[in-house]
């Protein structure tokens, strides 16, 4: 079967989710990603480093040119940032 003709007898997956799974697992991430996109550049970049890239800090202040201990205030000043907003999400 072509992938076309796939797409058409197979309807979305997240459009046939029941509404108590969005709420509970896809909403709070979606809300999670809207708080991260308010932080400054440098403290974003410092999350997507390690947190999806997998870098240690020297890494990331490797890159960033800057000292592991400046890598490591700013992923500290974005998690403080994010905490109060994202509380009762999960």
């Amino acid at each position: 079967m072509k992938h076309a003709e796939h797409q058409k007898t197979h309807g979305n997956p997240i459009l046939e989710m029941p509404s108590n799974v969005w709420r509970e697992y896809i909403e709070p991430k979606a809300s999670l990603f809207d708080q991260v996109e308010t932080l400054p550049k440098d403290e974003k970049l410092v999350l997507a480093l390690h947190y999806y890239e997998g870098l240690s800090f020297a890494e990331i202040g490797g890159l960033m040119e800057i000292n592991e201990w400046d890598a490591i205030v700013l992923h500290t000043q974005a998690l403080a940032k994010l905490q109060p907003k994202t509380e009762g999400l999960f």
